[in-house]
């Protein structure tokens, strides 16, 4: 069935929209993005076993590969573990993480979050293991209010991003 708009132009099917966010996507995200890619990204920012990262974390690691380039997502991957590390849910806050970045926000945007967790990782990982976490929320509300500020809320995908995390705990929006 064909739908339109007020000036009679035929609406998107669903079908449409995937493609073209695939396309989109594809232009913002470029890099290896492979089991493989991943396996070597992670050696260089931890010491812990293949087997292990991927016991614990593939659930996420399915999220990324083949999406993601590696070295943007296994740091980006790491932050977020940290960042829901205290969640009482860690793994279903990890991927609900994911899962919004991934399908529910622009992929420029979604690729100015992954560079910035990514960032915000390199930066933590010198630091003792407690102010890791502190220092990553630190990072990603600056982007946040950056990105908000340029208009990249228009669907809310942000202020569901900064619920998730937490980042406004004193239930203010991120402006």
């Amino acid at each position: 069935m064909w739908r339109s708009d007020e000036r009679g132009t035929r609406q998107k099917t669903t079908a449409e929209l995937r493609i073209e966010r695939a396309q989109e996507w594809a232009r913002w995200f470029t890099g290896e993005a492979s089991v493989t890619a991943y396996r070597t990204a992670l050696a260089k920012h931890t010491s812990l076993a293949w087997e292990a990262l991927w016991d614990a974390q593939s659930d996420l690691l399915r999220l990324l590969v083949d999406r993601v380039p590696a070295e943007l997502g296994a740091p980006a991957l790491l932050a977020i573990t940290t960042l829901s590390a205290r969640h009482a849910k860690p793994d279903e806050a990890g991927r609900a993480l994911l899962a919004t970045l991934v399908n529910e926000l622009a992929p420029g945007h979604a690729y100015t979050v992954f560079a910035a967790l990514a960032d915000a990782w390199a930066n933590a990982a010198t630091a003792p293991y407690a102010e890791r976490e502190q220092r990553i929320r630190a990072v990603l509300c600056r982007v946040f209010r950056q990105l908000a500020a340029a208009g990249a809320d228009r669907e809310g995908a942000l202020q569901t991003l900064a619920v998730q995390l937490a980042l406004d705990e004193d239930n203010r929006r991120i402006q």
